[in-house]
């Protein structure tokens, strides 16, 4: 059976916030999300090789995300937020399937999901920085050529 796009999403979210919070405790996170969330294994799996990959690129992400909130570190970031945040940037950066703006307009919708309004407002902020920064830097690419 197929997983919905927006469903796979807030998995790797969790997992994501379950490995920050729980300290790498990977089989009990996915264990959990398996029984809540009434998935398969394989997605379980799918979703935590995709964190894993997030996770791998994060001092890369965190770097943008730092440029965009000039007034947090990456730390100051509530942890939620902070995930929603590297999870839209990898998907805006790496991810060819999805359109920047999509990852931008789930991000919003997880925030409010996961979090506050006013934490979708702060996400929304941060990431149509990083979206001007990179396509003012692609246009500058371009125009080098």
């Amino acid at each position: 059976m197929t997983l919905p796009k927006q469903k796979f999403r807030e998995m790797v979210l969790q997992i994501l916030y379950g490995l920050e919070t729980y300290e790498d405790n990977e089989e009990a996170i996915l264990g959990l999300i398996k029984r809540e969330l009434k998935v398969s294994k394989s997605h379980c799996t799918r979703a935590a090789l995709r964190a894993k990959d997030v996770r791998a690129k994060s001092r890369n992400l965190d770097s943008l995300i730092e440029e965009a909130a000039t007034d947090y570190s990456i730390d100051r970031i509530h942890t939620v937020e902070r995930n929603v945040l590297r999870l839209a940037t990898y998907e805006m950066l790496y991810d060819d399937e999805i359109p920047p703006k999509v990852a931008m307009s789930e991000a919003v919708r997880l925030a409010k999901k996961f979090s506050t309004p006013e934490a979708a407002s702060f996400v929304n902020a941060i990431l149509d920085t990083i979206y001007r920064k990179q396509g003012e830097e692609e246009q500058a690419k371009d125009e080098h050529k």
